[in-house]
């Protein structure tokens, strides 16, 4: 075993200073002071070793491309979010979704429950692909199309004009005309120059004036309300969009007198919706269903596109991580007595393995399907006319792994008692976790 002590001094990662045990392992007792890795009464490993699991490892060059891509997506997220939940909420909202995302498929949470997890990133991808739909979709729609949308409310805002306001607008034109009319007729009736011809205040200079009064009292009711409705109807267009021009016609209509607005603007102008924009548009949830119903290339495009984004950083987000590659062995005795072994067959010198003295051992052939698994996984011992011999390159590598493994092996075997019961001949399965390669 000496040249196992060589290795394990020469490759000691930290002093061997003395640590103090405070007996609360399987075999209680008092405080013990340690010079070594493990407490010489209880075998419990010094308190900075107690943690078995490799620390996260992940591609550096996936997790780039995977932090782009939900960049990219996060953009379209917040567009879409913006467009269903108006202001703050709606940038937050799409921000927390692709946050969420982000954590999740980069390893950096959620990795104690996995299938809290993954049901997770299913049902916040699918909202992410439904909210970066309007991103997509208002990307590849042409500038004419969204003008048609503004067209088709003008040309309701133009017809309600046309229907409410210009006949309002034409009667009191009218009854100012017929009023002048009046005005010029009555003193020629008088004056013996009209109809009857007749001089004086006669019966039908009594009925012109009649007239002339009745209408000036529907003139005098009339004018004023025409007078204001031409504020809230002839209004400026410009930069309004198709709901606000909706909502602008619906405020000018309510300021019309019952008497004078048409059967089908009266009631609950609401109804006017259809008039003024593309129904399923309006309803910002239901659109690009509606869309893709109607079959529209724009929307199937979209659609495509959002699905292989978020797809593509699913994919990502399942190779981000380096897993931990594990060999089970069916061995006899303990592990870590499997690597003691191991590492007293290594001629440091030549990185040769003495295979003639791991052929003694209790575990002859669980040490070739080791040393198979550590040539296919990692490459850093090969195979040359039946001797195993270790690349100059990995030499620190192979030897580093190997203590490592050894203590986490003596940390999982417990205390010394347990790990005396692991020295028997009987057979059992021992798991060694290989490091990631590169």
């Amino acid at each position: 075993m000496d040249n196992l002590n060589k290795i394990l001094v020469k490759f000691r990662r930290k002093p061997n200073t003395p640590w103090k045990c405070t007996g609360e392992g399987r075999r209680p007792h008092a405080e013990y002071i340690n010079h070594s890795d493990e407490c010489d009464i209880c075998g419990s490993p010094r308190p900075d070793d107690k943690r078995d699991e490799p620390k996260l490892r992940r591609d550096k060059n996936l997790l780039a491309a995977l932090t782009v891509l939900n960049v990219v997506s996060g953009f379209t997220t917040i567009i879409g979010t913006v467009q269903i939940f108006p202001g703050l909420v709606g940038y937050i909202s799409g921000a927390t979704i692709q946050g969420t995302l982000f954590l999740l498929l980069s390893g950096s949470a959620a990795k104690h429950a996995p299938k809290l997890k993954w049901l997770t990133i299913a049902s916040f991808s699918i909202i992410s692909v439904y909210t970066s739909f309007f991103a997509y979709y208002d990307t590849l729609t042409s500038p004419q199309s969204k003008k048609s949308d503004l067209n088709k409310a003008l040309a309701a805002h133009q017809e309600s004009v046309s229907n409410v306001y210009s006949p309002l607008r034409k009667r009191v034109t009218d009854l100012e005309g017929e009023i002048s009319a009046l005005n010029n007729q009555i003193p020629k009736e008088e004056g013996g120059q009209g109809v009857t011809g007749l001089v004086g205040h006669g019966t039908e200079t009594k009925k012109l004036i009649e007239k002339r009064n009745q209408l000036e009292i529907e003139l005098n009711k009339l004018k004023p309300t025409v007078d204001s409705l031409q504020k809230v109807f002839n209004y400026e267009t410009k930069n309004k969009s198709p709901e606000d021009i909706l909502q602008a016609d619906i405020k000018a209509l309510g300021a019309v007198p019952k008497e004078y607005l048409p059967k089908e603007y009266s009631g609950n102008l609401e109804s006017l919706r259809k008039k003024y924009l593309d129904v399923e548009e309006s309803i910002k949830v239901l659109a690009p269903y509606y869309k893709l119903k109607n079959g529209e290339i724009p929307a199937i495009a979209a659609l495509l596109i959002a699905v292989m984004v978020d797809g593509l950083i699913i994919s990502l987000g399942t190779a981000v991580e380096i897993k931990q590659q594990e060999v089970s062995l069916r061995l006899k005795g303990s592990g870590s007595n499997f690597l003691d072994e191991f590492l007293n067959a290594i001629d440091e010198a030549t990185g040769s393995i003495n295979s003639q003295l791991l052929q003694k051992t209790n575990n002859p052939s669980a040490y070739i399907l080791l040393l198979q698994n550590i040539r296919l996984h990692l490459g850093w011992v090969n195979n040359n006319q039946k001797e195993w011999k270790i690349r100059p390159q990995n030499s620190n590598q192979l030897v580093d792994w190997l203590i490592t493994e050894r203590e986490r092996q003596l940390r999982k075997e417990g205390n010394k008692v347990n790990k005396q019961s692991h020295n028997s001949s009987q057979e059992r399965i021992v798991k060694f976790q290989l490091p990631p390669r590169g």
